[in-house]
């Protein structure tokens, strides 16, 4: 894909939650621009809607109102099958939990994606064996991702993320589960999958080692994008410096 004409912007983005039955803001008009060449962290104390932003940013979750737009065109307004082939196309995902079927093999979990955007078997799993090999996990492709260590499993869902070659790559705590080797491994990983496949990392974490590896470090403060001590509005186009 022509990174130009990748572009993600979130666009008025508001998002409450009930506690009981007193509402809780926690996206205020949020408005952010991503590109390929962006890798970017979202920082700061659980509960002030770091996972929220991601996840509708990612197409997991929807606002109560505001635009999701990928290339000019609202994707929000697909229903829910629709927004499901977009996010398999062109988003990758990696979670705190690898979210890996332990009935299958790692080979098989990570062609999962390519074989539901209807990729010819040969094809998923060329792609699947190379990034597998990739993440140094050639010699445990055909093992059940039970019998994987957590590191391994992490690895194969990093692996699962990139088999359609996604423009976008969204992580929410991913090496929250692992101990400091396996992390560093991880952080490397992600860090060189963004400079050869030219793909938008954005990460959510405590990891201030992996937040300090990102161009840009942003928070949220009373529901608003916040960039070091000042919050960012649509006025200003949201352009974050590092």
């Amino acid at each position: 894909m022509d990174d130009c004409r990748d572009i993600l912007e979130l666009c008025g983005v508001h998002k409450t939650f009930l506690d009981g039955v007193q509402p809780v803001p926690v996206l205020k008009d949020v408005n952010w621009t991503v590109s390929r060449k962006d890798t970017i962290a979202i920082v700061g104390p659980s509960g002030i809607g770091k996972s929220t932003l991601l996840h509708i940013m990612g197409a997991l979750d929807r606002p109560d109102a505001g635009k999701l737009l990928l290339n000019g065109r609202n994707i929000l307004s697909l229903d829910d099958a629709g927004l499901a082939r977009v996010r398999n196309g062109v988003m990758g995902f990696v979670f705190q939990f690898h979210h890996m079927l332990p009935e299958f093999t790692a080979l098989e979990n990570v062609m999962m994606p390519a074989r539901i955007a209807g990729i010819a078997i040969s094809e998923a799993r060329g792609r699947s064996e190379e990034l597998l090999d990739r993440m140094g996990l050639s010699h445990r492709m055909h093992h059940r991702t039970s019998q994987l260590s957590g590191g391994e499993q992490q690895r194969a869902a990093l692996a699962r993320a990139l088999v359609m070659s996604p423009p976008f790559l969204f992580a929410d705590e991913p090496t929250g589960n692992l101990d400091i080797d396996n992390s560093r491994k991880v952080h490397e990983l992600l860090l060189e999958i963004h400079a050869e496949k030219k793909c938008a990392l954005v990460v959510v974490t405590h990891n201030m080692e992996l937040a300090g590896m990102m161009q840009t470090q942003i928070t949220l403060r009373d529901g608003l994008v916040v960039d070091g001590d000042i919050p960012v509005h649509a006025a200003n186009g949201l352009v974050f410096t590092p």
